[in-house]
């Protein structure tokens, strides 16, 4: 059934355009076949370069999953935990691809 209140929450759509977005770069850059079991194991593998500690890497990825009405937390706090995710992943996919390209230039 359709929930009209997140239907029209502007938070909740840009946090899954956000998610899509995370999604379509683990797809391309880490190999996640869209498959939701297999999504954690990619996650952790993803960022643990630049988020060594799995204890930090557990929270950011339980807001990532939690879904509209989590009493727990504020639709704002998922939008921005989401975006980070999504900036820090790409950030640093950016970074490797550029020091890829200038290692080959030499």
């Amino acid at each position: 059934m359709l929930n009209l209140t997140s239907f029209f929450s502007f938070d909740e759509m840009a946090r899954e355009s956000f998610r899509t977005s995370l999604g379509g770069a683990l797809h391309l850059f880490a190999g996640w076949d869209g498959s939701e079991e297999k999504l954690a194991s990619i996650f952790h593998d993803a960022f643990s370069p630049f988020l060594p500690e799995q204890k930090h890497r557990e929270e950011m990825f339980s807001v990532l999953v939690r879904r509209e009405g989590d009493p727990e937390i504020e639709t704002w706090e998922r939008l921005r935990a989401t975006k980070h995710s999504v900036d820090l992943y790409l950030m640093y996919i950016a970074r490797q691809k550029y020091l890829e390209l200038i290692k080959n230039k030499k």
